[in-house]
């Protein structure tokens, strides 16, 4: 019996340009404390489809950094806003993760009206962004307005939210996609047409975060390229 033959494994790439229209809000609680809250709060996929199907009221990742203005302990002496990541230097930036769960909502938002049941597990598993940090140019400015959302175990809760903003930065980035014959142009375009509608960041309350892009052609890369872009490092500026 002749042996299977093994598929040689390919990547795309393409670049992407990203121009926010307005406010790009941060979503980093600024504090450990806030921190530690947002991550306990945080589960597993699975555990929240189960505490879903139990009937529970989930709160929103969104809301979660809200809601720790109002968990952390009442000696804390900082009000919670929300920040940029800052480098070494102190310079704020935007971490590839950021982009990338923002694509995923997008995804998940989006994969039923075009048939593709599945889709923001699919990009989690086969798209990935460089460079890891994107600096964010112009200055930073501090945000606040009120707030209403449901607590688990408290009701409706009102306060203020806080957060940092940059105004209309531009993101200049490469997408590293996993040659998957599902992967076209079309399907990623739906995905960030999504995305530009419903905005990303932490006001998307405000209509904050909406963008315009340009989507490059689909270049095909190796393995080998492909981890140099994810592992390099390479810094561009928003």
């Amino acid at each position: 019996m002749a042996k299977s033959e093994i598929k040689t494994l390919r990547y795309h790439k393409a670049s992407l340009v990203i121009q926010v229209d307005g406010r790009l809000h941060a979503t980093s609680p600024s504090t450990p404390t806030g921190q530690e809250y947002m991550l306990a709060h945080t589960p597993s996929p699975t555990a929240l489809e189960a505490r879903r199907l139990n009937g529970e009221p989930i709160v929103p990742l969104d809301q979660l950094a809200v809601a720790v203005a109002i968990e952390i302990p009442e000696e804390e002496p900082v009000q919670q806003t929300s920040v940029f990541r800052r480098d070494g230097d102190g310079r704020p930036f935007l971490h590839s993760n950021f982009i990338k769960g923002h694509l995923r909502d997008a995804a998940e938002n989006v994969g039923r009206m075009v048939g593709f049941w599945g889709l923001k597990g699919f990009v989690t598993s086969t798209l990935w962004i460089s460079p890891y940090q994107t600096m964010l140019a112009g200055p930073v400015t501090v945000e606040q307005w009120p707030t209403h959302f449901d607590l688990y175990r408290k009701g409706r809760v009102s306060g203020f939210r806080r957060s940092e903003y940059v105004e209309s930065p531009r993101l200049e980035l490469d997408l590293v996609l996993l040659a998957d014959s599902r992967w076209n142009s079309e399907l990623l375009t739906a995905v960030l047409f999504q995305g530009s509608m419903m905005g990303m960041g932490g006001g998307r309350r405000l209509e904050g975060g909406k963008y315009t892009f340009a989507l490059g052609d689909f270049e095909h890369i190796t393995p080998v390229v492909a981890q140099g872009l994810l592992v390099a490092g390479a810094i561009r500026t928003g």
